[in-house]
């Protein structure tokens, strides 16, 4: 016997059949992933340039710890990086291990390329030039 549900029916059809009204009014219930009882910021935060150096620094002062090495696993590796990051910025920007890792997979790619960039003038480099000089020719050819 199929399942159906009238206006008319008084029962519904099958034993299991408890599906929600339609029209209950679901707007007061709170919906929220934050375990720690945080409050859900409204929006985006963008990164700025001064964060993402923050970030870049971060990252690189965890990357080349001497003591740890690279037997760092990576949910500690970027709790650490985390924890140095929000320390260097202010208690409305201080951001999760989730974001920084997702940003960082998208800035990662740029800052590669702009290695490479300075690799190619650092090679190309005329006798005489300084490494101001490089850097600034490096700029230009990146942002081409």
């Amino acid at each position: 016997m199929p399942f159906v549900l009238g206006a008319d029916s008084s029962s519904p059809a099958s034993p299991m059949s408890t599906a929600p009204q339609m029209n209950e009014d679901f707007s007061n219930q709170e919906w929220s992933d934050n375990s720690e009882g945080e409050e859900k910021k409204g929006g985006r935060m963008n990164w700025t340039e001064e964060e993402n150096l923050k970030l870049i620094s971060s990252w690189l002062h965890h990357s080349n710890d001497s003591v740890k090495g690279n037997s760092q696993k990576g949910e500690n590796f970027w709790k650490n990086i985390v924890a140095e990051f929000n320390s260097n910025v202010p208690e409305d920007q201080r951001r999760k291990v989730p974001q920084c890792k997702t940003h960082w997979t998208k800035t990662n790619k740029l800052v590669v390329h702009f290695n490479g960039c300075w690799v190619r003038m650092m090679r190309a480099r005329a006798s005489g030039e300084s490494d101001d000089q490089v850097m600034a020719n490096a700029h230009v050819v990146y942002k081409r």
